[in-house]
């Protein structure tokens, strides 16, 4: 059974995380100022925790990227490009700013890569095992190993190598030789597995929701105990006391591996859907759809938020370094950061897009207390928001444009609000009407539910990230509003009903699923310059009573799209 997330919306409180530092205790990492916000003269010039590094040039338009690993001075990325050349990129790290690209190849659909110490292993999505070559003159492929249909996550330690195959299981190799006889079977798992990491004579297997410690002995793969976990997991990494795993809007888990009977210590859930993790010492870097986060685990019990970087498009993996750095596999545009344990505040706004009148909840995410100043329209209830809490900023009835917010957050000292003309895909404009059919035989006409607020979201195969975030979205959606009079949750998936069917069977769907086979919904609620970038998919609208659109979510915040059901649902219930 799957555990249920914590994704209610946050709520006020005047205390800051749990381990962060107090307001007006800097600590001992903290930085020249006190962490009250002031010098003693007026609000402090906070230093940010994450500063944005080089960019890397892959020499393709849009790589697609979904992995990254450092060893040493070399740096890999992998991606899917699907248009021209994806693969593997390799980069000379020698000189960590103006890093070197060594070369790259061309390889279809790649989902993870690893580093043996000799050479690199990638795993396509359709299940094949790559070998890469790394040099100073180029980078090659020397092997191929098609092994099962459906490939996810690699592991590689010396001369053994793991592949997750999803609903296929896992297989342990021992590398031997080149192609077709170099991989010799030495453990099989049959059972669901997405990513495995491989330490010593042990070897950890993540699935959906589940981490299991197998110990490799001379006879295969013998079990160890388990451990379930909230959310949608999808990867782990080592730390020196404790793994972590990065599971969805479940946010990131850290196990204490207890002798292969891992036991939780802590958890971190907050308002991304992590896909992808590393580890730096005692601090988690945790790609999140639209950007980096850096999670302070000093305390594995109660890591905390320190800082954010946001990304181009779509940050999907993270690789630390050394010296507080770490390089970021953006969608689109790679690039390296550096990181500071420093405090500082950390500012969210639960729309981006919002209608005149409306109120948006500003939070503070962060370990240090928020400033905001004066808006230029409209006004706020709070202008101190400490750790944790949030104030409400309600937009005037004639606000036009973009509308901002001063903060004294060193990541976003602006903070900016555009106002819906309530035209197009923008909220306050009335939704598209679809008559689509669902798996279930079922028509759903949008006209013949006004009345109703409306759940809406639109998604499809060959997303990645949408294999932990539709389904830890329909849990929460169907945990939350389950029987919610007034309500309805559907899901549509850009494809034919075949695929469709096979992929709710394998993330196991509650809410109705559409089969938009011709891909009218997708033409009809078609976002400007949203199509772009990678969090286009998946796609949440809200759809008030009266058939408008009330909300339109292209990056996960359960908070922010939970606020809006709501806010739909009391003004239905106000009429």
């Amino acid at each position: 059974m799957r555990l249920l997330l914590p994704l209610t919306l946050l709520a006020a409180c005047s205390s800051p995380p749990p381990g962060a530092p107090a307001a007006g205790d800097s600590g001992e990492e903290g930085g020249a100022e006190g962490a009250d916000g002031t010098d003693g003269d007026g609000p402090v010039a906070w230093v940010d925790p994450i500063a944005r590094g080089p960019a890397l040039d892959l020499e393709v338009g849009a790589p697609e990227l979904t992995d990254a690993v450092v060893a040493g001075d070399l740096l890999i990325y992998a991606g899917q490009e699907q248009t021209g050349i994806g693969g593997l990129w390799a980069f000379d790290l020698s000189d960590r700013d103006n890093p070197v690209l060594l070369g790259q190849t061309g390889i279809w659909h790649l989902q993870r890569v690893c580093w043996t110490g000799e050479a690199a292993w990638g795993m396509t999505r359709q299940g094949e095992l790559v070998r890469v070559e790394v040099k100073e003159d180029g980078v090659g492929v020397t092997d191929r190993f098609p092994v099962l249909p459906w490939g996810a996550g690699v592991d590689c330690a010396g001369d053994l190598l793991f592949g997750a195959f999803h609903e296929h299981g896992g297989v342990l190799f021992e590398v031997v030789g080149p192609a077709p006889d170099g991989l010799v079977e030495r453990g099989r798992i049959d059972a669901p597995v997405v990513d495995g990491l491989l330490e010593g004579d042990r070897l950890w297997a993540l699935d959906d929701h589940r981490l299991t410690a197998w110990a490799i002995t001379a006879e295969g793969l013998e079990a160890e105990g388990s451990l379930d976990l909230p959310g949608t997991c999808r990867d782990l990494a080592a730390g020196e006391a404790w793994i972590t795993v990065a599971c969805g809007a479940g946010g990131v888990a850290l196990v204490d591996r207890n002798d292969g009977q891992p036991a939780l210590l802590g958890m971190w859930a907050g308002h991304a859907s992590v896909r992808a993790v590393d580890v730096s010492g005692d601090h988690v870097l945790a790609a999140a759809w639209t950007e980096l986060l850096l999670l302070d685990a000093s305390d594995p019990a109660a890591p905390w938020l320190r800082g954010s970087e946001p990304a181009g498009s779509s940050v999907m993996a993270v690789a630390a370094d050394t010296d507080q750095r770490a390089w970021v596999a953006d969608w689109n545009q790679p690039f390296g950061v550096t990181w500071q344990a420093v405090e500082a505040p950390e500012v969210r706004a639960s729309l981006r897009t919002a209608q005149k009148g409306d109120t948006v909840t500003v939070f503070n995410d962060g370990p240090a207390p928020l400033q905001l100043e004066a808006p230029d329209a409209g006004a706020l209830d709070a202008t101190e928001v400490p750790p944790g809490s949030f104030a409400r900023w309600t937009l005037a009835d004639d606000a036009d444009g973009d509308v901002t917010l001063g903060t004294d957050d060193p990541d976003e000292p602006t903070l900016t609000v555009r106002v819906s003309e309530a035209t197009g895909m923008q909220p306050g404009a009335v939704a598209p009407n679809f008559i689509e059919t669902d798996l279930d035989e079922v028509t759903w006409d949008l006209s013949a539910m006004r009345g109703s607020v409306v759940f809406l979201a639109l998604f499809n195969d060959g997303c990645p990230t949408c294999e932990s975030e539709v389904p830890d979205t329909d849990d929460w959606i169907a945990e939350t509003f389950a029987g919610e009079p007034g309500f309805v949750g559907l899901w549509s998936y850009g494809g034919p009903r075949g695929p469709a069917r096979a992929w709710v069977e394998e993330v196991d769907i509650d809410l109705p699923v559409l089969a938009d086979e011709d891909s009218s919904m997708r033409r009809d609620y078609f976002i400007p310059n949203g199509e772009e970038a990678f969090a286009a998919n998946p796609r949440n609208y809200v759809i008030d009573h009266n058939g408008n659109l009330a909300y339109i979510q292209t990056a996960p915040n359960p908070g922010s799209l939970e606020e809006a059901i709501r806010r739909a649902l009391d003004a239905a219930r106000a009429e």
